[in-house]
Order: structure tokens, then C-alpha cells, then sequence
């Protein structure tokens, strides 16, 4: 997503991206307000086809691929990084398994990019 986008986008976005949020909860099976993931702070930007399903490669049925999925996986090995290594593991495995969500009210044209962000403490 680019810089050039203004208010009224960004408010769109938030709201669809709130909208796949609210599916996706249901599937995320970690306690989201344990101390031990309070600060994580997430987001990330997926492409949403018209039947629901996201882009590769974060579609339900393409291989499982965190490398690919999340930026800078390889520096998330160490004991120290467990915690949010374990917060994004497992949100990613929801976002797949809530698939095909159903579409943001929004309407418009297909595929189109969509950006969750939120904090944990605030889930």
C-alpha cells in the first residue's frame, strides 16, 4: 500500500480490516491478554479475492510457509523471540482457517489489498 493514500482509504481499511478480524478471532487459539504477549503489536497487508480466500501465500490451502509469511522469521528463533514467534505462528494458522471470510459491506473491486494492525492488549 502506498503512501498516497488519504483519510477516507485509510478509514476503509481499518474497517475491512477490522471486519476479517472479527472472523478470525474465533479461530486464534492462544489467550491474546496473557502477559506474556502484552506489547505485540501486529499487521499485515493480505489480498482479498472476491470468493473470500486470501492471496498467496496466505491462502487456506498453499503450503504452510512462515518464512514467506512473516518478515524477518529467521531472527525470531531464539528463546527470547518465542513469545511473538508463537502470537504470529498462530494467528497466521487462523487467518487460514477462517477462510473463505465473508466479504467486508464495503463492496467494491476484486482482489484487493486489505491491512489488519492491531496491539493484543486491545483484542
Amino acid at each position: 500500500m502506498g503512501g498516497r493514500r488519504g483519510g477516507s482509504d485509510a478509514v476503509r481499511q481499518q474497517s475491512e480490516g477490522d471486519f476479517l478480524l472479527a472472523q478470525i478471532m474465533p479461530h486464534w487459539l492462544i489467550d491474546v491478554r496473557s502477559p506474556r504477549f502484552r506489547g505485540i503489536q501486529m499487521g499485515g497487508t493480505f489480498q482479498l479475492n472476491e470468493d473470500g480466500m486470501l492471496g498467496p501465500p496466505y491462502g487456506r490451502n498453499d503450503p504452510w510457509r512462515p518464512e514467506l509469511m512473516i518478515e524477518n522469521y529467521a531472527r525470531l528463533a531464539g528463546r527470547e523471540q518465542e513469545a511473538l514467534r508463537t502470537a504470529l505462528e498462530t494467528f497466521l494458522r487462523a487467518v487460514r482457517s477462517a477462510q473463505p471470510f465473508r466479504l467486508p459491506p464495503t463492496g467494491g473491486p476484486y482482489p484487493r489489498l486489505v491491512r489488519i494492525t492491531f496491539a493484543m492488549g486491545d483484542l
